[in-house]
């Protein structure tokens, strides 16, 4: 073989990988995205549950007080939910509980739900994707 010729086949060859280069790369990016885009769902979601639960934590906190009422405790949530920038959120506190009313030490629960539309991220796949995220019950006892 002359050097020509062996220039030629290397020339032909590395045309040839940055063919299959850009091959791997529209067949692994669409993969990759499909992957990734659920993980940043969920991430999101876990980030706005836990941001709930210390706005809820919170306000039982303030409610949980000798003179706390269910309205402080409505105003701290709010003040936290607006802070984390979290939006349509609700304070739910059981209808059995009056919290002006109970007891010192009594132990008494409060929840919150806030709309999963407009506290997840704009991705392509979720839109339109209705439901609550709720922080879980959170538990206190009035203080004397």
């Amino acid at each position: 073989m002359t050097r020509r010729y062996q220039q030629r086949i290397r020339q032909r060859s590395s045309h040839r990988r940055r063919g299959i280069e850009s091959v791997e790369a529209a067949i692994t990016l669409p993969i990759l995205f499909l992957i990734l885009c659920p993980v940043l769902h969920l991430t999101h979601t876990w980030h706005v549950e836990k941001m709930l639960k210390i706005a809820t934590y919170e306000a039982i906190k303030v409610a949980g007080k000798p003179d706390g009422t269910y309205e402080d405790a409505v105003v701290v949530f709010e003040e936290y939910t607006n802070a984390f920038g979290i939006t349509n959120a609700n304070l739910i506190v059981p209808e059995q509980f009056q919290i002006e009313q109970l007891d010192r030490d009594e132990l008494f629960y409060l929840r919150a739900e806030a709309s999963r539309a407009t506290n997840t991220l704009p991705l392509p796949f979720f839109v339109g994707f209705n439901g609550k995220i709720d922080s879980g019950w959170v538990y206190y006892r009035k203080e004397g």
